[in-house]
Order: structure tokens, then C-alpha cells, then sequence
């Protein structure tokens, strides 16, 4: 199983969430490392699929959270911007260079971590 996101990184909603849901939020964990484990694909790419599959939906938070963990699997800013740019043909300019932004936002954090 790969790298995951801090709950105190995660979004103050989702935060509240977990805090009013625990259980429910330790069984979505599990369907979601399940899903992970159920075949052959590598953390980092698992990821990549992901942080496409929000792309396409313009959903920023769990866009930029599979971004985040896209990288601290092992994805490169270039493979994740490689992976932004496929949603080109199907959704579209806009769509694309609005995930572009949101990746480049995550990027340019993470950078700041590492140099900390």
C-alpha cells in the first residue's frame, strides 16, 4: 500500500467527517486499499488514474489529493502533467488547463515541504 495524506492535510470538511464518522471513514480506507491491492498497478500509476478520473469531474479537493499522493508514490510533475494533458481530447481545453493549475498549486507545495 502506498504513501497516504495526513487527516490534518485533508480538507476541514472531510476532517469533520472522519471525526463524526470514524467507522465509516476506516471501512472506505479499506474498500480504497482493497481496490488498490486487487490487481498488478503500481501505487504511483494507481494514482495517475485517479487524479485523472477528478480531473475529468473538475473536482478540486480529491483532484489535488491524488495529485499529492501521486507524487509522494513516486510520480514525477512531469508524468502527472503527462497525465493531465490526456484529458485534453476528452474534455476538453478548459477542463485541462484548470486541472494544470490545480496540479501545478499541489507541486509547488510539495516543493516547499521537501526543501523545509
Amino acid at each position: 500500500m502506498g504513501k497516504t495524506v495526513p487527516i490534518k492535510e485533508l480538507p476541514r470538511s472531510l476532517q469533520d467527517f472522519i471525526k463524526k464518522y470514524p467507522d465509516i471513514w476506516e471501512m472506505y480506507k479499506k474498500l480504497g486499499e482493497a481496490c488498490s491491492r486487487a490487481g498488478p498497478i503500481e501505487d504511483k500509476y494507481i494514482e495517475l488514474i485517479k487524479l485523472a478520473i477528478w480531473g475529468t469531474r473538475i473536482q478540486y479537493t480529491p483532484f489535488k489529493t491524488h495529485v499529492r499522493l501521486a507524487l509522494r508514490n513516486g510520480a514525477t510533475p512531469e508524468e502527472i502533467r503527462h497525465a493531465i494533458i490526456q484529458l485534453l481530447t476528452a474534455e476538453g481545453i478548459s477542463t485541462t488547463t484548470i486541472a494544470m493549475n490545480w496540479a501545478n498549486e499541489v507541486i509547488a507545495d510539495e516543493i516547499k515541504k521537501r526543501k523545509r
